[in-house]
């Protein structure tokens, strides 16, 4: 349980996770580049 608290306080927003999720697939693969365009919703 405190892990998972640990992990809460410390925890990223979406948008950071998914540019660190693209910036390790392109060091993986040949096919994936390094530049994102990130669109982000806002909510109403």
């Amino acid at each position: 349980m405190q892990d998972i608290e640990a992990n809460c306080e410390n925890a990223l927003d979406a948008e950071t996770i998914a540019r660190k999720a693209m910036a390790i697939a392109a060091d993986i693969c040949v096919y994936t580049n390094n530049n994102l365009t990130v669109e982000t919703l806002t909510a109403a």
